[in-house]
């Protein structure tokens, strides 16, 4: 006798798991803060001092008219002085359109010295030939407006200054139109300046 066995096995192979990895992949930002400068590209770097001119001995007349001068500042402290030390002894000196600019704009006050002195620093001496300096309303004689610092210095320095506030660490433009009125020199008249920065 012959015995068959059949055996059925039924297989169902579900062991094939699916496996979702999660990376979390950290980014580093850096963020960087650009200063918008207020300074002409290219343009000059405030020197020490700031400005001079010296033309003692031959105090002839510069120029026709005024003269721009500007040059770019990076701050030091959180105030800026700029002094004027003028000297003329044939002629004048005439000084408009004084301007420090940073972020927040414009800080001098009365740059164009169309409310005469106010704002300013003006030291002069009993010496001199004028009671300079003084604010000079001209319309003529004006960068712009109708006034500008004139200086009759003799025999010693006029001094203008003025303390402004500014954001230590930007930088600051400054800026001024200046005409030396010159004239026929003797050998021994000094006609100069200069222009100081002062953190």
């Amino acid at each position: 006798m012959i015995f068959r066995f059949f055996c059925f096995y039924n297989f169902n192979f579900l062991d094939t798991q699916t496996i979702t990895t999660t990376i979390a992949i950290a980014t580093a930002v850096t963020t960087t803060t650009t200063q918008n400068s207020v300074c002409t590209l290219g343009g000059l770097t405030c020197p020490t001092p700031m400005f001079t001119w010296d033309r003692s001995n031959n105090c002839t007349k510069p120029a026709a008219s005024y003269i721009y001068y500007s040059c770019c500042y990076q701050a030091i402290s959180n105030q800026l002085t700029i002094e004027f030390l003028l000297r003329e002894d044939v002629s004048n000196w005439f000084i408009d359109d004084v301007s420090i600019t940073q972020g927040n704009g414009e800080l001098v006050i009365n740059g164009g010295f169309e409310s005469n002195l106010t704002g300013w620093t003006a030291i002069s001496s009993a010496g001199n030939l004028a009671i300079t300096p003084l604010s000079v309303q001209s319309i003529g004689s004006a960068h712009a407006g109708s006034s500008y610092l004139y200086s009759e210095a003799k025999t010693t320095f006029d001094r203008v200054k003025q303390t402004v506030n500014v954001t230590q660490g930007q930088n600051v433009n400054i800026s001024f139109w200046w005409l030396d009125e010159g004239g026929v020199p003797g050998p021994t008249e000094i006609c100069e300046a200069s222009v100081t920065l002062t953190p």
